[in-house]
């Protein structure tokens, strides 16, 4: 495992990018076990799901001290199948996880916002995300806004979120 920075470092140095490798995916699944099973207790012992399969999953990556890198953060993007609560389509951010070592670093807010790009470059009209409470600010400065009630999840508060679409493309129809 790479040494995270430490106090006084100014960036990380690091790459964001989708998956590329089925060893990337295991990465992937071995940061959400870590964290959403053996941090917070939130799933058993299973951290995959069918929508994995036709999802955009995005990483960050750091150097790990011997020429090679170490995914740390991760999130995945769906869009088939999502209907906000107007019953319009949507993209949904799930699974959003950073390793505690490499939190508060802006990792997984390059990672989000990677999902984000993507989704506006294929026009969904809106993404939504089930956030934890505590980290509503993170995803406020996404450009998520609360929406709906809170709700609880594994014990944890949570709060949907949606951020529009940022890029409208240009109605060519009109001369």
């Amino acid at each position: 495992m790479a040494a995270s920075p430490g106090v006084g470092d100014d960036e990380v140095v690091s790459l964001v990018r989708f998956i590329r490798s089925r060893r990337d995916f295991e990465a992937v699944v071995a940061i959400r076990t870590r964290v959403f099973h053996d941090e917070q207790g939130l799933i058993g012992n299973l951290a995959t799901d069918p929508e994995d399969a036709g999802a955009t999953h995005a990483v960050a990556e750091v150097p790990d001290g011997e020429g090679g890198s170490e995914i740390v953060s991760a999130a995945r993007l769906t869009v088939a199948g999502h209907l906000d609560e107007d019953g319009q389509a949507s993209g949904r951010i799930d699974w959003v996880a950073t390793l505690p070592e490499w939190r508060g670093q802006g990792l997984g807010a390059r990672v989000v916002a990677l999902l984000l790009d993507h989704a506006d470059a294929l026009a969904v009209p809106a993404v939504t995300i089930n956030a934890q409470a505590h980290a509503v600010g993170f995803y406020g400065r996404l450009g998520f806004i609360p929406r709906g009630r809170r709700f609880e999840a594994g014990g944890i508060p949570h709060l949907t979120m949606v951020r529009p679409l940022r890029y409208r493309p240009i109605d060519r129809s009109e001369p």
